[in-house]
């Protein structure tokens, strides 16, 4: 009999550190979500006070820019993607003239420039926002309400190179093409 009766007590000290350790896990994953909602509820009020902040979506194809993968890293490629109501994919006009901004990406907290001296062809990558000469944007507005986007002092313009996700963004001549005319989709997403 009272070698039951320590056995229940073991086994009744077992269940009670189960439940214990159950409840701490229960907690814990009450916290992190607490936490997640705290900085969705942060991230949404700031993104939603952020002004002037668009995605650049290509007249021809219907897509936006971004950096390749979102990452965070400088030297990384600017790209073509399909256009999403993203972080990654929206951008502040910072204004430094008349139709001359600096387009900083609020995810990557950055900037993009050409990936070497400004010729035709040649991409664009991310790159940290610094204001120099190769991260100067001229927004030409169209008559149709559309831009052509020109790196200040040159006469390259901002071009899309396909209608395929990733697809690279080049500089290139005045072509006369909707590969080169962009709309501004004003958007404030917390993701």
């Amino acid at each position: 009999m009272m070698k039951n009766r320590k056995t229940y007590k073991y086994l009744f000290v077992l269940v009670v550190m189960v439940v214990v350790a159950a409840g701490l896990r229960n907690y814990r994953e009450f916290q992190r979500g607490a936490v997640l909602r705290q900085r969705n509820d942060r991230e949404f009020r700031r993104a939603s006070t952020i002004e002037n902040a668009f995605a650049i979506r290509n007249v021809e194809t219907g897509m936006g820019i971004r950096v390749y993968g979102s990452d965070v890293e400088n030297q990384i490629r600017i790209v073509h993607y399909t256009c999403n109501y993203w972080q990654c994919m929206t951008w502040q006009f910072i204004q430094l003239e008349e139709n001359i901004f600096l387009l900083r990406n609020l995810f990557t907290h950055k900037n993009f420039q050409p990936s070497s001296l400004p010729e035709p062809g040649i991409t664009l990558w991310q790159q940290t926002l610094d204001g120099n000469t190769y991260q100067r944007w001229e927004f030409l507005q169209q008559a149709d309400e559309t831009y052509l986007m020109r790196l200040q002092g040159t006469e390259l313009y901002f071009t899309a190179t396909s209608d395929e996700n990733n697809s690279d963004i080049t500089l290139m001549p005045l072509q006369n093409s909707a590969m080169q005319q962009w709309m501004l989709i004003r958007q404030q997403p917390i993701f």
